[in-house]
């Protein structure tokens, strides 16, 4: 839930975050911009449909279901490249 993924980010303090664009209760976009409220946190969304992510959030690193492992080790690249900006 949006919930879970705040507290987790709270309590771990995560070097990267990949998460699900639209979760059961409440979304991963609206988690994320909530933890980003404290600091960058490097992160993915992921999704089976990444069109309605990119309206949200363009310039997100997005990641499309299904994925190979190249794929994902791609996007986590691109989001570790942004963290650098920070």
């Amino acid at each position: 839930t949006k919930a879970d993924a705040v507290t987790a980010a709270a309590q771990y303090r995560p070097d990267l975050m990949i998460v699900d664009a639209w979760l059961d209760d409440g979304s991963g976009i609206s988690a994320i911009e909530e933890i980003l409220r404290t600091g960058f946190v490097p992160h993915v969304f992921m999704s089976g449909n990444i069109s309605g992510v990119e309206a949200l959030r363009p310039g997100a690193v997005l990641l499309q279901k299904p994925f190979r492992e190249a794929e994902l080790t791609r996007a986590i690249q691109r989001a570790l490249d942004a963290a650098a900006t920070f």
